[in-house]
């Protein structure tokens, strides 16, 4: 309404602003909207002129004029010469209606003094597009909502907005995604969110998936802080062959099955702090053939079947560029994660914790990694696992030399089986409280296996383990060790000997404790690091070192010499 060739609009704009610029007194407001009393106004005229208004109107009384095309109604007061416009209020109906121009475009709004004012419906314009603007959204979860999920989401589409799933359960059989990847232009991330769950109910085919015609598929794709949940039978939420460049973040997986299935590949998918809990007992949260450029960081995996994997066993490479990272996975009924031939694959920082079918099996291919880095894991099986002396958390596969990295990774049992792999493993800084790796835990004879392939560090020492073999390195003691295969290393009391090769001052019979009390394999030599030439002229000679003829501890067995020098004549 207009007083003082002020709108009734801009009026209740102010009143809007009120609300968040207390400075506005609101009984001031209250006096301006009421400028004339109701019971005063005399005559309504609808849909006529202000001529034929005016000479049904006698002078000093007010009248309304009514324009029902727009809605709005003007307030007059009759004069000799005429009528005096005091104001404009929109109508019931006017403001009730949908149509343009209408209901809340006739309403004001202003954030703040120094803002723009609006109208409402411009401001409404800027928020995403609900699932709840559509006709037949239920969110009640008791009736199918497909088409109003999708009419929602083409109108988000078109006009840039996000699609917002507000609170509720909405029952959806699919959604086809049409923001196709073309590679030549300039593309827009759309953003699905909100506190709402969408409820997949196909059971023959992918809920989300995309037109076939769009030749890269679709993708550029938020989903943000939203719950999917399965129906029972559901057959797989993602079509991971047609929707790619695709984020999920804060996203809750409840009692989804399968979540991401591609009978070829799937490309550039990142799941960022989602919870992803319950169900799919017998099949895989995500199961594709390969994938290329896919992200798990921060996400907590639990309590469901089986977590990732990729299917071809021949691909080359099955996995290419692959980070999974800073997750918790734990209490899977099958396994955590089986994966073929990789290439630039990172796994680190992870939770691995009672994963019944095994944690990290990366030796499901014929073809060789190039590139596989798993280091600062935590692994603890428990139960069966823990008491399986065949289990190991981590499970190698092929590779030629080179091209794998460990290091970091702790386990409460065994850790890793390379047994598959001809590359040598760095294996610095893992711990296990079992068998580090496949033929090594300890020096038991019972420990011993012909598998493994394995470098670490060991404290001061280095070690070289092919198979049973080791070989250690150890510069504190300024000595080599070989130990297992036939003829390295002794069995002495239950444990093996290795055979060591180092430098000393002493015959280790007559002095143990200078060499740490050690056991000593048969063979075991110390070479003299200080010799000097001995006995009578013509008979002169040096200790070059000293020889173990007789396995064990110390320097004497059962009154023998266990060590004889190696004497060398000088001639002199």
């Amino acid at each position: 309404m207009v007083k003082n060739n002020v709108s009734r609009r801009a009026a209740l704009g102010g009143m809007m602003g009120a609300a968040i610029t207390p400075h506005v007194a609101a009984a001031a407001q209250g006096a301006f909207d009421h400028a004339v009393d109701p019971t005063e106004i005399k005559r309504i005229f609808v849909d006529l002129t202000l001529a034929e208004a005016e000479a049904a109107t006698a002078e000093g009384q007010f009248f309304k004029l009514v324009d029902s095309t727009s809605g709005i109604a003007t307030i007059y007061r009759r004069n000799a010469k005429g009528s005096d416009r005091l104001y404009d209020e929109a109508t019931a109906a006017a403001l009730a209606s949908a149509e343009p121009g209408k209901g809340a475009s006739l309403v004001g709004w202003r954030r703040s003094t120094d803002l723009a004012a609006r109208n409402v419906d411009a401001k409404l314009h800027d928020l995403p597009v609900s699932i709840m603007d559509a006709e037949g959204a239920d969110p009640s979860g008791t009736s199918d909502s497909t088409a109003a999920i999708q009419a929602a989401y083409d109108n988000a589409q078109v006009t840039g907005r996000a699609l917002y799933i507000p609170d509720g359960r909405f029952l959806c059989e699919k959604l086809l995604l049409n923001n196709t990847i073309t590679y030549t232009r300039s593309e827009k991330m759309m953003k699905i969110c909100g506190p709402g769950t969408i409820v997949n109910t196909n059971t023959s085919s992918p809920m989300i998936t995309a037109d076939p015609a769009s030749s890269h598929g679709v993708g550029l794709f938020i989903f943000k802080d939203m719950t999917f949940e399965d129906a029972e039978g559901a057959f797989a939420l993602i079509d991971g062959d047609r929707v790619r460049r695709t984020i999920f973040d804060g996203v809750f997986f409840n009692r989804v099955a399968r979540g991401v299935y591609a009978a070829a590949y799937i490309q550039s998918i990142y799941f960022t702090g989602c919870t992803i809990r319950g169900s799919g007992i017998g099949r895989w949260f995500v199961d594709v053939n390969s994938l290329f450029n896919v992200r798990f960081s921060g996400n907590i995996i639990e309590h469901r079947g089986n977590f990732l994997r990729t299917r071809s066993t021949t691909a080359d490479p099955a996995v290419n560029s692959l980070v999974i990272e800073n997750n918790l996975i734990e209490g899977l009924s099958g396994k955590a994660i089986e994966l073929g031939a990789c290439y630039a694959t990172n796994i680190t920082n992870n939770y691995f914790e009672g994963n019944t079918g095994g944690d990290l099996d990366c030796g499901k291919s014929t073809a060789f990694h190039k590139g596989l880095t798993i280091k600062g894991n935590a692994f603890q099986p428990y139960g069966d696992l823990l008491a399986n002396a065949d289990y190991y958390p981590i499970i190698w596969g092929k590779a030629a030399t080179g091209g794998l990295n460990s290091g970091g990774n702790s386990s409460t049992g065994n850790l890793h089986d390379n047994s598959g792999t001809a590359s040598m493993i760095d294996m610095t800084g893992d711990h296990a409280s079992g068998r580090l790796y496949r033929g090594y835990a300890s020096s038991k004879a019972v420990d011993r296996a012909p598998t493994g392939y394995a470098e670490y560090n060991d404290g001061p020492s280095k070690y070289l383990a092919v198979s049973d073999r080791l070989l250690r390195l150890d510069p504190f003691n300024r000595g080599i060790a070989y130990q297992g295969g036939a003829g390295y290393g002794s069995e002495v009391d239950g444990e093996i000997a290795p055979v060591w090769h180092m430098l000393g001052t002493a015959n280790p019979g007559l002095a143990p404790r200078n060499y740490g009390e050690r056991k000593w394999a048969r063979g075991s030599y110390v070479w003299n690091a200080m010799p000097s030439e001995l006995g009578e002229p013509g008979k002169r000679y040096i200790v070059k070192g000293w020889l173990c003829i007789t396995a064990g501890q110390g320097g004497h067995s059962n009154g023998t010499d266990r060590w004889v020098e190696d004497r060398g004549l000088t001639g002199n």
